[in-house]
């Protein structure tokens, strides 16, 4: 710890002392979660000023007893200087990002409009309305850059909202100067003043220290109605209304400012008008346009004021920007743009000018649209990202391409983001410092300044290759690609087109099952557009074509749901390549639908090969623990309940508790309750609240509580010393095993103490021959549950349940206690005599076998069933799934399996009643 570093810590413990934190607990825990950031030293001292800047012990507090508030308030303040500085100026915007929800919330552009508009109501004066928008900004700032830092919402996302929040701050500050503009000159002169953003603004992809680039624009030129002082003219009326609006936006007041605005980009650049009329500029560009002022408008986009206007100014620009016929390629002059561009900015350190950066993208998208525009109106979009992906579309670039493409443009712009919001500044320029770099890299996520510059030097290698191939190389050197992409027109090259939607089917490994699954989404409104899309994305196409052949459940849950399918699509990479869950705003608002939505992400990871079964029952049981947990903690937001929760504890039992939950799997929970904490009553009541939260709304989870001390006839909620009497005198040893081998949940760190001493004094053995007890439970488990006739993968003889219950007598006869996979004790009891090295080979095999084919039975019913179905079409897909075997191979290796596991069961409870009577 450097001396800054201590000096920060020891004044919190003043602080925490005088508000009647325990310093130590507090102090261990800050010491921990700083050890875990990329800078430590940073998040604390910001913490002191916070706390020092607009000190309320209610802040310590709530840190102390909600440390995910604290995290997040370090995570905030140790990347981003300019985020801190902003909550040490206003410390009450804490409480409004955390617990309103409002860190979750996407906005739009109306959204923020009516949030401006709302600011300036309550004000008279102009000076007072623009320092209420700053005000506002300022806060929306916050809370925009909270979600990128902490990873509520994707690049994507994060330059919509900033471009919308410009949109509706521009659109307001007018309002406000037409207003003030017309009072001073004493009568209401109607406006048809229109702003045009241009640029990132423009584009929709503002980032956070961006300038915005604007032009001004209104309807016609002539007389004013009525003399207004010595403005006569509509032009000088709306030259003024711009120039009144563009010293709001710019101005410094002790409230800050809103924008830096750059007006370079209108007609005649610093020399010209503020604002023009749509004839006169028709007369420019039809006169004077200059090729990169086509490519400029390409980004052309009403932002504000007279949208009658902002639509015609956008219909009169579509001749220039794109006309039909072109005399030439635009690539030599956007070429010798980027070569002035790369000698006023040399080096590799800027990511938007250097070479392979932003600019790079961005003039090699403009280009092609500049080249194919003119004749289809898709490829005219502002937005780069979806004018990549028409691109890809119409086969003017490759999918793969394209995707690359889009990769490496969301990865600068994510460090661009990055960069601006630690000291919320204007920069793209990467760090010259090794330090520097290598904390860059770690708030990226990366776990080194080398792997950070690996993958940035890929990506700008791609996108310079890329632009050098279109363009003809740094010295116009012309290539058979850049020849192709300067002569082509959209339906050149015919060898590029995308194979129709039969050709994709039939070359697929089951076209009689994937054809209607794929043509009931092709058909539905919702779902074509971006299923074509999709299709043409070599990647996604692969994982869609896997997905819908090999479970008949999700290619109806894709059509049902529609968010869902939208959000798989558009943001496959980052919901498909992570194990943490998407749709975090629905956890809140409908847990039966954010169950869902995860519960398919885990199953698409799976059917496509990127997880393993272990790894998909792990992800299932996460998901059910944070379900579990939100809805304990909505029922605890009561004051009432929340004093009762104190002394509660849940058990996850079963599948859950060892984090092996499979599709649809119950939730075995066991709650207890400490009598000297809380009553019997109150554990009831909350328990029953728990239950029907985890049941509301379509239900998210079935829940069993069978399984606590004398089953479903007993009180719901057991008291402490009632369980512990219990497992001491009359548990049977299912019970004992279930039990030891449980989770604990939802409790408080002493609640959890006497839980877990309470469950591992309990007896290890209890009965003379376990083997024989095992093997007669196990009969009886089977007798109760299978079907005649049907194979059942858990109940019948050789099934999963038999290697559950090997593991559980090797737990048994081991003294585990604590919640492990079945894999896990299994390899532990392997290191005893329980079991033999060959055994244990066998069992692992058999178990993700087992488990594999149960998951995609299930993925194949209305129902969570273990049986194998009758369905030919449906044992087919069991045997694709498994990538190994036709369906005759399949249901031999099957049978193999099951009764290789049968003859290792009935040894393994033999060997157990001889390795428990000889200790």
């Amino acid at each position: 710890m450097t001396p800054r570093f201590e000096h920060a810590i020891r004044t919190i413990e003043e602080l925490a002392l005088r508000s009647g934190v325990r310093p130590d607990a507090f102090r261990s825990r800050l010491i921990l979660k700083a050890g875990e950031l990329p800078d430590p030293e940073r998040a604390v001292v910001n913490l002191v000023r916070f706390l020092e800047s607009g000190f309320s012990t209610s802040f310590l507090t709530d840190f102390q007893e909600h440390t995910v508030l604290l995290d997040v308030f370090l995570e905030l303040v140790g990347q981003s200087q300019y985020l801190a500085d902003i909550l040490v100026r206003n410390p009450e915007l804490l409480r409004w990002l955390t617990v309103s929800g409002e860190m979750r919330r996407t906005k739009t552009a109306d959204d923020f409009r009516r949030e401006a508009s709302s600011a300036v109501v309550p004000f008279e004066r102009g000076e007072r309305k623009h320092d209420a928008l700053k005000r506002l900004h300022r806060r929306e700032m916050l809370r925009i850059g909270a979600r990128e830092i902490l990873g509520e919402a994707d690049e994507g996302t994060i330059t919509a909202e900033l471009s919308a929040l410009a949109d509706a701050i521009v659109d307001t500050v007018l309002g406000v100067a037409h207003e003030e503009l017309n009072r001073r000159l004493g009568w209401n002169c109607p406006s048809t003043l229109a702003v045009i953003g241009l640029g990132k603004l423009g584009g929709d992809e503002l980032n956070f220290s961006s300038d915005i680039d604007l032009v001004f624009v209104y309807d016609k030129d002539g007389e004013l109605a009525a003399e207004a002082g010595r403005m006569r003219t509509l032009h000088e009326y709306h030259a003024r209304l711009a120039e009144s609006s563009l010293a709001a936006l710019t101005e410094f007041t002790p409230e800050g400012h809103l924008y830096r605005v750059d007006l370079r980009l209108r007609p005649d650049g610093t020399s010209g008008p503020l604002a023009m009329s749509l004839a006169a500029y028709r007369s420019y560009y039809e006169a004077r346009g200059a090729t990169w002022e086509r490519q400029m408008l390409i980004k052309a986009r009403p932002i504000a004021g007279d949208g009658g206007v902002g639509a015609s100014f956008m219909k009169d620009l579509v001749p220039f920007v794109f006309p039909r016929t072109s005399l030439r390629p635009p690539w030599e002059e956007i070429a010798e743009m980027k070569r002035s561009i790369e000698r006023q900015h040399p080096g590799a350190t800027n990511i938007k000018l250097g070479s392979g950066g932003i600019r790079d993208i961005e003039f090699l998208v403009q280009g092609l649209q500049l080249l194919y525009g003119g004749k289809d109106d898709v490829l005219r979009s502002s937005h780069t990202v979806r004018t990549m992906h028409a691109l890809a579309e119409r086969k003017i670039i490759d999918s793969t391409t394209a995707d690359r493409l889009i990769d490496a443009y969301w990865f600068l712009r994510k460090v661009e983001h990055r960069l601006q919001l630690f000291h919320g500044a204007q920069t793209h320029d990467l760090p010259e410092e090794e330090v520097e770099t290598s904390l860059l890299a770690r708030k990226l996520g990366f776990a080194s300044a080398t792997h950070f510059r690996k993958v940035l030097d890929g990506h700008r290698a791609f996108v310079k290759d890329q632009f050098d191939m279109i363009t003809g190389g740094r010295e116009g050197k012309d290539t058979p690609s850049s020849r192709h992409l300067k002569t082509a027109t959209p339906d050149y090259d015919r060898n590029r087109e995308l194979r129709s939607v039969d050709e994709i089917i039939e070359r697929s490994p089951m076209p009689v099952v994937l054809r209607p699954r794929l043509q009931s989404l092709l058909d539905s409104p919702a779902h074509a557009a971006s299923l074509r899309q999709a299709l043409t994305r070599p990647a996604l196409r692969e994982v869609l074509i896997r997905t819908l052949t090999l479970s008949s459940v999700l290619a109806e849950r894709f059509l049902a749901e529609p968010l869902l399918w939208e959000s798989l699509i558009g943001s496959a990479t980052q919901l498909l390549g992570s194990s943490a869950p998407g749709w975090s705003f629905l956890l809140k608002e409908d847990v039966y639908r954010y169950r869902l939505f995860n519960e398919t992400r885990s199953a698409v990871r799976f059917l496509s090969r990127r997880i393993g079964i272990t790894s998909f029952g792990l992800e299932l049981s996460r998901l059910a623990d944070d379900i579990v947990n939100a809805c304990a903690d909505s029922i605890r937001s009561n004051a009432s309940e929340r004093t009762a929760a104190e002394g509660l504890a849940l058990l996850a039992v079963g599948r859950f508790g060892s984090r092996e939950m499979s599709v649809g799997s119950d939730l075995d929970l066991v709650l207890l309750y400490d009598g000297a904490r809380t009553s019997a009553d109150r554990a009831e009541h909350f328990a029953g609240a728990l239950v029907r939260a985890l049941s509301e709304s379509g239900g998210a989870y079935r829940t069993d509580f069978r399984l606590r001390p004398e089953g479903r006839n007993a009180p719901l909620a057991v008291e402490l010393g009632y369980l512990g009497e219990y497992l001491r005198s009359r548990a049977e040893l299912w019970e004992l095993i279930a039990l030891k081998r449980s989770r604990v949940l939802l409790a408080h760190g002493d609640i959890v103490k006497k839980v877990t001493g309470i469950l591992r004094s309990a007896p290890t053995r209890v009965i003379a021959r376990p083997g024989s007890y095992l093997r007669k439970m196990r009969k009886r488990m089977a007798d109760e549950r299978s079907e005649k006739g049907a194979t059942d993968l858990k109940v019948n003889a050789g099934g999963i349940a038999d290697i559950e219950f090997i593991a559980q007598a090797g737990a048994w006869l081991k003294g585990i206690t604590a919640a492990r996979p079945t894999g896990e004790v299994l390899r532990a009891a392997s290191a005893s005599r329980h079991l033999r090295s060959g055994e244990l080979k066998r069992l692992q095999e058999a178990l993700n076998f087992l488990r594999h084919t149960e998951v995609v039975v299930r993925l194949n019913s209305t129902s969570t069933t273990s049986i194998l179905p009758s369905d030919s079409k449906v044992m087919d897909v069991l045997a694709l799934s498994t990538g190994r075997w036709d369906r005759r191979g399949f249901v031999a290796h099957l049978r193999a399996t099951m009764k290789s596991t049968r003859t290792i069961f009935l040894e393994v409870m033999r060997r157990t009643d001889h390795l428990s009577a000889r200790t």
